[in-house]
Formats: C-alpha cells, sequence, structure tokens
C-alpha cells in the first residue's frame, strides 16, 4: 500500500511540476493539493485538503483535515489520532467501550464510545489560512485553528484557536494577539489569501506593514465606494 502511494504521489503531484515533494512520503488519491505545494520527507497526507502556497517540513502527519493557504508547517507536526474516555468509564481499554478492537472482538456488542472527534466544519482537523505551526507541536482531533494563528514550538493544541492569536504550552494557551481587534476583523473580511497571484505580487510591498495594509485597503475601498455612487447618481431613470 506505502508503495502504491509513493507512486501515486509522484504521477499525481510530482509530474506535474507545481508541487515539490522530498520522498518518501505518503499521499493517498483522497487527499487534495492545490498547487504549488511543498512536502518535506517522511510526511503522511490521508484524506486532507491542502491550500495553496502551504508548505510542510518534515516527518509531519495530517489524516482527514482540511489545511489553508499560505500556511507554514514546521517539522514533526502531528495530528494525534483518537479518543479516550476519562470521565465516566471505569476503564480506558477500548475492550470496555468499542466492539473490535486490537485484541479481537471486544466485551461489549457495540460501540458506546466515539473514538474519533471532528471538528465543527466536518474532518478531523481544520486549519485556517496563513496559519504558522512550529515544530514537534500536536493538535488533537476535532480542533479548529483560526486565521493568522501561530503555533508555539512544542505545544499540545487541545481546543479551537482564535484567529491571529499567539499559542504556546501544554496544554496550549492564548498569550497574546498579533494585531487589534479592529485590525483583525478588516483582515477577516479582506481574505487576502483568496486574491490571484497578479494582486498579490502588486500589493507585496504593503504586506510588511499592518497600518499601511489596513490604510491601503480602506483608501480603495473609499474610492471604489464613491466612484460607485458618482455612477449611480449619473444614472439616468428610463
Amino acid at each position: 500500500m506505502k508503495l502504491l502511494e509513493y507512486i501515486w504521489a509522484y504521477l499525481c503531484h510530482v509530474c506535474e511540476g507545481e508541487v515539490k515533494i522530498l520522498f518518501p512520503v505518503r499521499i493517498d488519491k483522497t487527499t487534495v493539493l492545490e498547487k504549488p505545494n511543498y512536502i518535506g520527507r517522511h510526511c503522511v497526507l490521508i484524506g486532507t485538503k491542502v491550500g495553496r502556497y502551504t508548505y510542510f517540513g518534515n516527518d509531519c502527519e495530517f489524516y482527514y483535515s482540511k489545511i489553508g493557504r499560505f500556511c507554514g508547517i514546521a517539522n514533526d507536526v502531528k495530528l494525534v489520532r483518537g479518543q479516550h474516555p476519562t470521565n465516566t468509564h471505569v476503564s480506558i481499554s477500548p475492550l470496555f467501550y468499542q466492539s473490535i478492537t486490537c485484541f479481537g472482538n471486544g466485551f461489549v456488542s457495540q460501540n458506546i464510545f466515539q473514538l474519533n472527534k471532528k471538528c465543527s466544519m466536518g474532518g478531523l482537523c481544520n486549519i485556517g489560512n496563513d496559519v504558522w505551526i512550529g515544530s514537534h507541536v500536536r493538535i488533537m482531533e476535532g480542533v479548529t485553528i483560526g486565521n493568522g494563528a501561530i503555533i508555539g514550538a512544542g505545544a499540545v493544541v487541545t481546543k479551537d484557536v482564535p484567529p491571529y492569536s499567539i499559542c504556546v504550552g501544554v496544554p496550549a494557551k492564548v498569550i497574546k494577539y498579533r494585531f487589534t481587534e479592529y485590525q483583525i476583523s478588516l483582515l477577516q473580511r479582506t481574505e487576502w489569501w483568496n486574491w490571484d497571484d497578479n494582486k498579490l505580487r502588486q500589493m507585496a510591498q504593503i504586506f510588511s506593514n499592518i497600518e499601511l495594509f489596513i490604510s491601503t485597503l480602506i483608501k480603495d475601498l473609499k474610492s471604489a465606494t464613491k466612484l460607485f455612487s458618482v455612477l449611480l447618481a449619473s444614472k439616468r431613470p428610463l
């Protein structure tokens, strides 16, 4: 199976020239790469959708997840699959809550605990756009990481991460936000990650200054609104 996945990755992605893959990797047929992308050695992508200009370091693993555009994922970032009962169940052994286990038949006739937790938008994990995840991070199932967030190296992410927040630690906690609430709101509304490459090249010089970026967008919006108002005012009634 792994050999077939290696061949599949090569034929469907590398040969098209828009994805750089450092073999060996595992990429199955249900994984979608929007391209261009960069995927490091020993990465595993199963049933995962990856946005354009997102890159992975070595030894990353994601299953049935959605990862947005312009994300940077460092070495050894993994989705932790599977849940264990911790509150009401007497034992954590799957023999008591799964009908089929690694030992064969369980002690129960039907499953009474959900092993996999999905996030609110579906899938086991949802990572927004323009997200940076440091090395050796672990992400629990069911987690959504908002646009523009930064996850510090070695963190264990157990719950949703707000957009443009910086989270560190075990478990990961928000220590600050990258920008003001007003700036974050405007960035979310622009959805610049959906702009085409030509527009991004034209605007690239203002990406290094959040205040200039916001003021330029507001100025352009006011100009467009004024032009629209002039066009409406000049329209003659039928």
